[in-house]
């Protein structure tokens, strides 16, 4: 845990964590309100203790969170990579180009929730707080590319204002493009393969097998 005073009176204070473990459950959750299940502390202690999202598997977590006194008033998702598997984002050409010319890709910092491609808040903050939550969150992580300490920081699956904000301080925009599954009123998988052609039917089913 990496504690970096910010402010001139000592109580606002950014706080670096090595896990979920390291924050109260209902401190983090209430920044989460009623955003989305996979940004709750629950979520993302468990993709921790099941190292999923462990250093071992190359996720080494370096959540961000904000402190007036003793009080959590932010908080991003934050890890290490030494890979780029797991993010649903594809930037290993991005990886190659920078090997042959002779830049180290790896370590990088992704603002994330692990193996989960679902767009969200990526930075917590009471609304009364953002403008300076995101100044210090994306100050410290700026700065630490500048040092040296990793060659970039990728912001996956925001939402369009967190863009905007980063976008401002000087942030590239990547365009990414999804492709969503509609459910056309099938009630079964059988009325879903019922809507396909005789081959497209075969192929599904050998391929459950």
């Amino acid at each position: 845990m990496t504690r970096t005073p910010q402010g001139d009176d000592g109580r606002l204070r950014l706080v670096e964590l090595n896990s979920m473990g390291d924050v109260a459950q209902p401190a983090w959750d209430a920044l989460v309100g009623d955003d989305s299940p996979f940004l709750e502390w629950a979520w993302l202690s468990s993709l921790e203790d099941s190292g999923a999202a462990s250093p071992a598997a190359g996720w080494t977590p370096r959540h961000l969170t904000l402190w007036r006194n003793e009080q959590l008033i932010a908080a991003c998702p934050v890890y290490e990579k030494d890979h780029s598997r797991g993010e649903f984002v594809f930037d290993h050409g991005w990886a190659t180009a920078a090997m042959r010319a002779g830049i180290d890709y790896y370590p990088k910092l992704v603002v994330a929730i692990p193996l989960t491609p679902i767009t969200g808040a990526r930075i917590l903050a009471r609304p009364g707080d953002r403008a300076a939550v995101v100044a210090a969150f994306a100050g410290m992580l700026e700065d630490r590319c500048a040092r040296g300490e990793f060659s970039s920081v990728h912001v996956n699956f925001c939402r369009s204002a967190e863009v905007d904000e980063l976008r401002a301080r000087g942030w590239f925009v990547r365009t990414g493009l999804q492709y969503h599954w509609t459910n056309a009123g099938f009630t079964t998988f059988d009325d879903y393969l019922g809507s396909l052609r005789s081959k497209r039917r075969n192929q599904v089913r050998r391929e459950r097998r």
